[in-house]
């Protein structure tokens, strides 16, 4: 069947070719000479250190001083790897289905998702679907300490999840991997680095097949096969960095993906027959230059074209969405402690349930100052950001951040900060439904955090309280939902995040242990009929757990996670629930250096124990399944 989209796939391809012939024009024909150097715009955000280079194999999930990065090898899903790296939640409907992101009590539009430093919201919904977000087509994913809403603004009123590439080290580079598992599921992924005297590159073809055959228990306790739903993906990503001269880089990023998806619903009470197909481009250009001593100038371009289509067979009906989202940004770094900032956003979006093409656009200023000589061991941080919309009344924002060095393993940190969200496309235009007057959503949030961190091992304890005012959520009338500012939350909680291992000649061993306790509470009432108040927001486990041992000796790798998960709650009056659940896994790895080059090896046992859970109603997950990698990657020149 062709999707009716207006931006088919053929339209897609054909922007694809035009954006890589200028390229072409911008970058291989220069006379530049490249050399190892940092991404331009780093935003701030905590680097995090690869400790799982001090062994032979591999640990994927690690703690550093400042955020919570796991190393998104072959073996480690997006959703998994998210789950486990720290205070957040993910709702999913499955392998290869609807993923999102939530943390500390927010809800998924609140959460900021990053791509190479970009923020990618989506403009109609605000919901960033991270089962597109291929685990093969990334390198790394960190988790910020805080969400630096004075630079990024759009709405992250919580920690930023970041998806990154890493710069390669070998003047030439070839790699593979191949993955083989439970439902029919397929990934293969080649990978071609090079550093010459031109240019540093890195391109990333993956391709990646899933189906969700697997067996579950239904709502009456039979055991039933869940009809065929299946996944068909492919991503398309190059990385380019270029050093002019001193001081002066430039990098370019680009990322395809198609996937196409059949979604029949398992606890469906009438048959359900659903696709859903998505594409989408997106080009980042990134600047930094040397203006005048002690002056630098960081900016980007950001463009991000996006199409999806969805249909219900069974019920006739189906949506045909479309997007695109233009950011450029300039930003002065004096003195490396003042960044004074201008950033322009247009979002344009149409879908067959608007009356006619809807945009937006905003205006941002900002500016911080950090200094660490005020105070003796304490250093300080203060920003604001100004933003001026064509919709909505003209708000501001920012941080304080204060921190105490104790000694040097011992550190604590405040983080105070005012942040706003702006109503969605959807939440205006949506038709029936939609809400022309509604108000932007205001947070104000703190921060207490207390690291220790002694050689390879650390101890991190956050405290956070969050008030939002005025957020927005879908109320049902008598025939359709529609969105209203009619409710305030609290969210508070407890993350607690500890490290140890131990390093020998031949024998490594190591323990890693995170839990987190997260109230999210409604304070008022909708109406006299509702319940809310004063009970859990849906979705917000009250508790969550996770502990990762590993043992490696030599070239090989035993390691055992297991995650606990509290029961989350489906309705406001928290009536209803989903169970809570406990889910053992196993890894198997080893890898095998022959004279240029690498061979690893890995089996993932997932779920031992035949759990049945689910994180989203009315969407079983699987019971016991598996998966084989084999990856080959040349050695360095």
């Amino acid at each position: 069947m062709v999707y009716p989209a207006l931006y088919s796939a053929h339209r897609m391809k054909e922007r694809l070719y035009i954006s890589l012939f200028i390229y072409f024009q911008l970058f291989f024909l220069n006379n530049s000479y490249a050399q190892h150097i940092p991404d331009s715009l780093q935003y701030g955000l905590p680097t995090f250190e690869l400790i799982s280079e001090k062994w032979n194999v591999d640990l994927y999930s690690t703690t550093s001083i400042d955020s919570t990065p796991v190393l998104l090898k072959l073996h480690n899903r997006v959703s998994q790897g998210i789950r486990q790296a720290g205070n957040n939640y993910i709702r999913s409907y499955g392998p290869g289905r609807l993923t999102g992101y939530s943390i500390e009590g927010s809800t998924s539009g609140q959460s900021l998702i990053l791509w190479e430093g970009i923020p990618l919201q989506n403009p109609l919904n605000a919901y960033t679907d991270l089962s597109l977000f291929e685990y093969a087509s990334f390198d790394q994913l960190s988790q910020s300490s805080n969400s630096d809403f004075t630079t990024l603004g759009n709405g992250s009123m919580v920690p930023a999840l970041k998806f990154t590439t890493a710069m390669p080290k070998a003047k030439k580079s070839l790699y593979a991997a191949m993955e083989l598992g439970s439902f029919s599921s397929s990934l293969f992924k080649v990978q071609f680095e090079q550093i010459s005297k031109k240019w540093i590159s890195k391109t990333t073809i993956g391709n990646q097949s899933e189906r969700s055959d697997f067996k579950y228990t239904d709502l009456n306790g039979a055991t039933r096969k869940m009809n065929h739903a299946e996944n068909q993906s492919i991503n398309v990503q190059h990385n380019q960095w270029i050093a002019h001269k001193k001081d002066q880089y430039s990098s370019l990023h680009l990322w395809y993906h198609n996937s196409q998806k059949n979604l029949p619903r398992p606890f469906a009470s009438v048959p359900s027959k659903q696709k859903q197909e998505d594409e989408f481009l997106n080009i980042s250009l990134k600047n930094q230059s040397l203006l005048w001593k002690d002056t630098k100038l960081n900016s980007f371009v950001f463009y991000q074209i996006n199409s999806n289509y969805y249909e219900d067979i069974d019920a006739k009906l189906s949506n045909d969405n479309r997007f695109q989202n233009i950011q450029i940004q300039s930003a002065l770094a004096i003195r490396s402690n003042i960044k004074l900032g201008i950033k322009s956003q247009f979002v344009q979006g149409t879908s067959e349930n608007y009356e006619t093409v809807k945009g937006h656009f905003v205006q941002a200023f900002f500016g911080s100052f950090s200094d660490n000589t005020l105070l003796q061991k304490t250093s300080l941080s203060l920003g604001s950001r100004l933003e001026l919309s064509n919709r909505f009344d003209p708000k501001a924002g920012g941080h304080l951040n204060i921190e105490r060095s104790l000694n040097k393993e011992n550190r604590l940190v405040l983080n105070a900060e005012r942040a706003f969200r702006y109503p969605t496309l959807n939440d205006l235009h949506w038709s029936p439904g939609g809400n022309e007057a509604l108000k932007t959503e205001e947070s104000l949030g703190f921060r207490f955090k207390y690291y220790f961190k002694r050689g390879l091992s650390s101890l991190r304890i956050n405290t956070f309280t969050r008030h939002t005012n005025d957020m927005i959520i879908w109320i049902p009338s008598t025939t359709f939902w529609s969105p209203e500012n009619v409710q305030r939350a609290w969210a508070r909680g407890l993350e607690m995040n500890g490290q140890y291992i131990k390093i020998f000649n031949q024998f490594n061993s190591g323990l890693t242990i995170k839990s987190t306790y997260t109230k999210a509470t409604n304070l008022e009432q909708i109406n006299p009929l509702d319940n809310s108040k004063d009970k859990q927001i849906i979705y917000t486990p009250l508790y969550t757990g996770f502990y990762a041992a590993f043992v490696s000796w030599k070239n090989n790798q035993i390691t055992i996670n297991q995650e606990f998960q509290s029961k989350q709650f489906t309705n406001r009056d928290n009536s209803q629930y989903l169970d809570g659940f406990s889910i053992l896994n196993v890894r198997l790895s080893k890898q095998i250096i022959l004279d240029k080059s690498s061979w690893n090896i890995g089996i993932n046992l997932n779920n031992i124990l035949g759990q049945d859970y689910q994180l989203s109603l009315g969407w079983p997950m699987p019971r016991q399944n598996f998966q084989i990698q084999i990856s080959y990657k040349t050695l360095s020149e």
